[in-house]
């Protein structure tokens, strides 16, 4: 019974920083986003600008820690375990990054907040998934 309870405390961690990383994220690139196009508006344009997308992103950072959890939680159940959970947050995070300065410096892509949800909730997904291994079983080199 113990083993279980790591584990389910190895998907909560895992979830809280799959969240943080996410968040880290989209706080850069709303940083930068911010400082380039600050320079051109008022500050209260920039304030609303900050708390507005920034509540966006922490709401997307959250949701893909939610599905992180729920993934991990489901692989559990499947008798699969995390593996490397601290690289699985960090490369939900890259992804973020990535997909969002892809965004910024390419205006041409840039999606709906909808749709921004959606990728980044499927990448979540598809991290956690390939993150596992069968539990008993060596973990892949």
């Amino acid at each position: 019974m113990a083993e279980a309870s790591d584990q389910t405390r190895v998907a909560v961690w895992y979830a809280v920083w799959a969240t943080a990383c996410a968040a880290v994220a989209g706080i850069v690139v709303l940083l930068l986003d911010t400082y380039v196009f600050g320079r051109f508006g008022h500050r209260s344009a920039v304030a609303f600008s900050l708390v507005d997308e920034g509540g966006g992103v922490l709401a997307i950072a959250a949701g893909q820690g939610a599905i992180a959890l729920a993934t991990a939680s489901i692989a559990m159940q499947l008798n699969r375990s995390l593996q490397a959970t601290v690289a699985l947050g960090l490369l939900i995070g890259v992804f973020d990054l990535a997909f969002d300065l892809l965004q910024f410096f390419v205006p041409s892509v840039e999606v709906e907040w909808k749709w921004k949800l959606v990728i980044g909730l499927a990448a979540a997904l598809i991290i956690t998934a390939a993150g596992s291994h069968k539990a008993g079983s060596a973990p892949a080199p």
